[in-house]
């Protein structure tokens, strides 16, 4: 799975449909689904969505471009603008302190004079990391993203593979969340 995200890519439901083709032979096998989670990548992507659902209600724009991400925030306008009213209300540190901070590595990294471009745009990517970065992805909701997986793994091979739902048990992830990587695991036992 991409991090973050409950549905099947192209080459999942390719092995998912060679799966359950392996299962149509053997009516004798049973399947255990548990989805699982990458802690580290799936939260931060997780925080990202969070962090554009803020960007975008706090600035009444009807979508974020497409292209959206630390470092395409716009430098000007309700997006600019809501990313520095955010950073504000999180962090006791000011815009302007910030963008002085910013100001000063930039031209202690460079020999030739700092644009106020440069500057805006290296402001608003260490605003938005640093929003990113604060926030807090419970347990509970890697828990729920990984139980996702599993339902969605389930839901195709009954849906769209024709696997006999009767077969396949969906474990509660909840219950004992694995946090090694963004995938199913899937365990096959015999009648």
């Amino acid at each position: 799975f991409t991090a973050g995200q409950d549905s099947l890519d192209e080459q999942a439901t390719q092995r998912l449909t060679t799966l359950a083709e392996a299962l149509n032979k053997r009516p004798g096998l049973r399947v255990s689904i548990e989805g699982t989670v990458d802690a580290v990548s799936d939260a931060r992507e997780l925080a990202v969505a969070q962090l554009h659902q803020q960007l975008l209600e706090r600035s009444a724009q009807d979508a974020l471009p497409d292209d959206f991400s630390a470092s395409n925030v716009p430098l000007e306008g309700p997006l600019a603008s809501t990313l520095e009213t955010l950073f504000s209300e999180t962090f006791s540190d000011s815009v302007q302190d910030e963008q002085q901070r910013i100001r000063a590595q930039l031209q202690n990294n460079n020999e030739e004079p700092v644009t106020e471009q440069q500057v805006t745009r290296a402001l608003h990517i260490a605003m938005y990391n640093l929003l990113r970065d604060s926030i807090t992805i419970p347990e509970s909701e890697l828990a729920a993203l990984a139980q996702e997986r599993g339902k969605r793994v389930k839901a195709y091979l009954v849906n769209q593979a024709q696997v006999e739902a009767g077969r396949l048990f969906l474990l509660n992830s909840r219950e004992h969340l694995q946090s090694q990587s963004s995938s199913v695991e899937l365990s096959l036992q015999a009648d």
